[in-house]
C-alpha cells in the first residue's frame, strides 16, 4: 500500500508549496505519526481545514468535515467515523473504537465539504509493538537498582527478579564510581 499525500494526489497539504501556515505549533507538518496500543481507541484530531478560495479556515457548523481510513491490509473502514469540530480546541476529533482493532498503520485523508479545501493525513499506527521489547518496557515498569560495593546499576524485568540489563557506572575520568556517574557502560 502506498502512504503519503502521492497515494492521494496532488492537492494534498504541503503537495502543491502554497499551504497556508498551520494556526498552531502542536502539528508542525501535516503527516503525523502518532501510536496507539490495543486496547485504547484510535483519537484521531486534525486542526481546522484551510478554504483556499476564501483565504480563512473552515470551521464547525454547516461545514462537515470526513474521513477515508484504509486499514493496515489496504481495505477501507466502512462506515469511516464522522469528525466532530471541537469549539474550544478548534481542532476535528474522533475516536475509532477498539471493536475496529487491527495491528499495523492505518493512514487517515481528511476532508471539509467547503469548496477548494486541503485534506490532511495522518498515520496512526496501532499495536502492542513496545510491550514486545523488553528494555522499553523495563525502563518504564521495572525496577533499577544501584550497587555501591560493585558500582553497578542492574535493570529489572516486571518480576523485580530477572536482571535483563547491568551497567557499569562510572565518573567523567573513567573511574567506577556510584557519587559522580557521568557513564553507564554495558556489563560485557
Amino acid at each position: 500500500m502506498a502512504w503519503g499525500a502521492a497515494a492521494w494526489g496532488p492537492t494534498a497539504y504541503g503537495a502543491d508549496g502554497d499551504d497556508p501556515p498551520i494556526p498552531c505549533s502542536v502539528l508542525e507538518n501535516n503527516m503525523a505519526k502518532t501510536q496507539f496500543v490495543s486496547s485504547e481507541p484510535l483519537r484521531l484530531v486534525f486542526f481546522p481545514f484551510f478554504d483556499k478560495d476564501n483565504a480563512e479556515y473552515v470551521v464547525g457548523g454547516t461545514d462537515v468535515a470526513t474521513l477515508v481510513v484504509k486499514k493496515p491490509d489496504g481495505n477501507l473502514l466502512l462506515p469511516a467515523p464522522t469528525l466532530v469540530f471541537d469549539s474550544d480546541t478548534n481542532f476535528w476529533v474522533v475516536e475509532v473504537d477498539v471493536s475496529d482493532y487491527m495491528e499495523g498503520d492505518w493512514l487517515v485523508r481528511a476532508t471539509s465539504d467547503a469548496f477548494n479545501t486541503l485534506p490532511q493525513f495522518r498515520i496512526f499506527t496501532w499495536g502492542d509493538y513496545v510491550d514486545d521489547l523488553p528494555i522499553l518496557k523495563a525502563i518504564g515498569t521495572g525496577r533499577w537498582k544501584v550497587d555501591t560495593g560493585t558500582n553497578t546499576m542492574k535493570l529489572y524485568a516486571a518480576d523485580d527478579v530477572t536482571v535483563l540489563y547491568e551497567f557499569d557506572l562510572k565518573d567523567a575520568a573513567g573511574n567506577p564510581t556510584t557519587d559522580l556517574i557521568y557513564e553507564r557502560a554495558p556489563v560485557p
